[in-house]
Formats: structure tokens, sequence, C-alpha cells
């Protein structure tokens, strides 16, 4: 069974304890490039906080940031790499526009991108096929 938010280790002033995070991540799966998983989750953080402060977040109540954790979370679970793990991580903040996949690509490379950029597709079909059983 998949579970999600148990491995967010959340600080008394609401923020995320990176860290710590990265760590619960090692009991399920090995984490080899820990300073780019944690770059990468930095970057989506200073990403939402930059959306809040221009009140672009895509839904009032709900972090991109710590929705990228979550699904890393699961990632993790299902023993996926640390690459998969850190598409994660940025995927919603690419997904509500608040960052490219050029400047992904460009930050963390191609294959961070590519791993993005299917997540992207995989979206698109659901939200079609979702637009189709509505009619």
């Amino acid at each position: 069974m998949v579970t999600v938010r148990q491995h967010q280790v959340i600080r008394e002033d609401g923020s995320i304890d990176l860290d710590a995070w990265i760590e619960s991540l090692k009991d399920k799966v090995e984490i080899t490039d820990e300073d780019g998983l944690r770059d990468i989750a930095v970057f989506a953080r200073e990403l939402e906080n930059k959306a809040s402060r221009e009140g672009t977040t895509w839904a009032e109540n709900f972090s991109s940031f710590r929705t990228g954790l979550e699904i890393a979370d699961i990632l993790a679970e299902l023993k996926l790499d640390t690459e998969a793990l850190k598409a994660a991580v940025i995927y919603r903040s690419v997904r509500e526009g608040q960052t490219s996949l050029g400047v992904i690509s460009k930050k963390f490379g191609t294959n961070i991108s590519k791993l993005v950029e299917g997540g992207l597709r995989m979206a698109a079909i659901s939200t079609v096929m979702n637009q189709e059983n509505k009619v």
C-alpha cells in the first residue's frame, strides 16, 4: 500500500525539513545524488514562494512543492531511481507554469526534463479522457 504525507518532516514554522525528508527516502530506495535531489527541491520551493508572492499558485491551500515531494515519496516506495524522484519533485512546478522544461533541462539536465515531459504527456492523456467521459 502506498502512503502519502507520512515522510514530509514539517517544522514548527510549517516549512519542510528537506534533509529529514531525504533521510526518510533512504529507508525505501538508494539515493545516488542527495545534493542534486536537495537542489531541485530547493528550486521547487523557491518557485512556489515566488508564485505565492505573485498570487499565481495553482490552487488555494494546495502546494505544488509539497505535491512534488508527495509524488517523489510514492515513487520511492515503488523503488524508482533518484532521477525519477528529482523529476517528481519539480513536475508540478512545470505543470503549473512556474518554470519550463527548457529551464529544467539547463539547470538539471535533459534526463530530468524528459522525465517531466513524460509525466506531462500522461497528465494530458488523463485530462482528455476525463473530458471525454463528461460528455
